[in-house]
C-alpha cells in the first residue's frame, strides 16, 4: 500500500484525494482499500479545492441566555474536480450546483490546540 501524505484531519491545510490504481476510483477521507473495487494500490493527490456543491444546509442556533444568537453556520458537499466528496462549512444559503473554491478557517479544538478546517467560498468573489 502507498504511503499517504496527511489531509486537513491530521493539521494540513489541504484536501487529499485517493485514487485507485486498479479501477481510478477517487475519494476523499482515507481508507484501506478502495471503495469501488477493493484494491490496495492507491496514490494521493493533493486537491485544488474547487468543486460543486451538490447539498447544502443552514444551521441556526439557539439563542443563549443572554439574548445573543450565533450567527448562522452554512455546511456544504462539494464534489471536488480531482474526484471524492469533502465536506465545509460555506456561507449560509449557498445553492446547490454552485461553484466553489476551498479555504481553510482556524479552529480551536478541544484538547487539541488549533486546527484548519475546511470553508468553501464561491468562486468569483
Amino acid at each position: 500500500m502507498t504511503a499517504m501524505p496527511p489531509d486537513w484531519t491530521k493539521g494540513q491545510p489541504r484536501l487529499v484525494v485517493h485514487r485507485c490504481g486498479a479501477c481510478g476510483h477517487a475519494w476523499y477521507l482515507p481508507r484501506q482499500a478502495c471503495p469501488a473495487c477493493g484494491g490496495t494500490s492507491m496514490a494521493p493527490v493533493i486537491s485544488a479545492g474547487a468543486g460543486v456543491v451538490v447539498a447544502s444546509t443552514t444551521v441556526r442556533r439557539r439563542v443563549d441566555r443572554s439574548g445573543d444568537g450565533a450567527p448562522p453556520v452554512g455546511i456544504a458537499l462539494v464534489d471536488l474536480d480531482e474526484g471524492g466528496r469533502a465536506m465545509g462549512r460555506c456561507p449560509p444559503g449557498t445553492a446547490v450546483g454552485a461553484r466553489v473554491r476551498a479555504t481553510f478557517a482556524t479552529e480551536r479544538a478541544t484538547g487539541a490546540g488549533d486546527r484548519p478546517l475546511p470553508a468553501f467560498e464561491l468562486e468569483g468573489e
